[in-house]
Formats: C-alpha cells, structure tokens, sequence
C-alpha cells in the first residue's frame, strides 16, 4: 500500500484516497475500517484526487503514461467521464470550490494552474 492523495467526504465520514503502488481509489472509514476499492481499470494511474459530496461526484488526475487525464466518477465508482485530456502534462493536484462551481487543477510540467466548471465543459 502506498497512498498518493487523500480527500475526506465530511457528510458520510469517508476517506477517498489514491494508491500509487496498486493504481486505484479506495474508501476508507475516518475510523480506518476498510470499505474497498472503488474505481480501478487496467490502465489507469490515479494520482491527485478531491470529493464534492455535495454534487455526489469525486475528481481525479489519471496519469497515464502517453493522455494524462482529469476524470470524474460518482462516488460509488460509477459515471465516470473525462473532463480533460488535451493541454495537460502532468496534472499533479486538484481543488473544489463549491460555493463558485469550480475545479482546479496545477500541472506541474506545464507551470501553470487552470480551472473550470465543476461538469469540466466550461474552461475558465
């Protein structure tokens, strides 16, 4: 086990974090009973990773070798989508603002921090 990032749903009390060595996102109870994998593919990376459990939605980085990615999925794992795969590098962190509806995002190749809507079709 080797955790990457972490983000905490503070309504459901859980701990939504990314697993460089095994390439997936697990759940966690804040009392560190294990719940399991949520999201996992035979290509993905996930690495950075935030929840916004008011919208029901959480948001990764997938750093696949060749098309980084920023993706987003339900927080069981289901409805998951790509918001963005071209102008990214190395896409290495991820923040909400929930009050404005907008994702950021820092890429680290690039030197620059971009954001959009939280649907991922308004970049800003």
């Amino acid at each position: 086990m080797q955790p990457y990032d972490l983000s905490i749903d503070i309504y459901s009390r859980y701990i939504y974090w990314t697993c460089e060595a095994t390439n997936v996102i697990n759940v966690t109870r804040l009392d560190g009973r294990p719940m399991g994998v949520v999201l996992k593919g035979d290509q993905d990376r996930p690495r950075a990773i935030v929840v916004n459990p008011e919208k029901g939605y959480m948001y990764f980085t997938n750093l696949q070798e060749r098309s980084p990615k920023i993706e987003r999925a339900a927080l069981d794992g289901t409805e998951r989508e790509v918001l963005f795969f071209s102008g990214l590098s190395k896409p290495i962190a991820l923040a909400i603002d929930s009050q404005l509806g907008k994702l950021f995002w820092a890429d680290s190749d690039l030197r620059r921090i971009e954001s959009s809507d939280l649907s991922g079709r308004v970049a800003l």
